[in-house]
């Protein structure tokens, strides 16, 4: 999935951290934002459904790749419910993040790829612990 540089120029501007994947989840773009949440930077076209080294969700269970919010919006054309989750950092930081992870379609309807939006609430005072 190719974005026009109208809208990469939109989201490299973001405060959010803000990836695009395509319809087989491979990540084709995303803004310095998401780059430093994950504390890497992933191959753009190489990467499936995340630039984090790894996932937790809020009960401690490890989240695979194909069961990222990215792979399930994919898998389901739907977006995928608000998901809160650790995700760890090459250094060995963690950050606490919500993700909204929705489809994207062409102009005929067919699923072209997916947008994921994560909000870093680590150390958010109105957040709980």
């Amino acid at each position: 999935m190719v974005l026009s540089d109208q809208y990469n120029k939109t989201i490299r501007h973001l405060a959010d951290a803000i990836y695009v994947c395509d319809e087989a989840g491979f990540i084709t773009t995303y803004n310095q934002a998401a780059a430093e949440l994950w504390g890497r930077e992933p191959l753009a076209g190489k990467e499936q459904y995340c630039g984090a080294e790894k996932m937790v969700a809020g009960n401690g269970q490890v989240i695979l790749p194909e069961q990222s919010p990215v792979a399930i919006t994919l898998q389901s054309s739907q977006p995928a419910p608000a998901a809160e989750m650790i995700v760890f950092r090459p250094d060995g930081t963690t950050r606490k993040v919500v993700q909204y992870t929705s489809p994207i379609f062409d102009a005929w309807g067919k699923l072209t790829g997916a947008i994921n939006r994560m909000v870093d609430m680590t150390g958010n005072p109105a957040t709980p612990a």
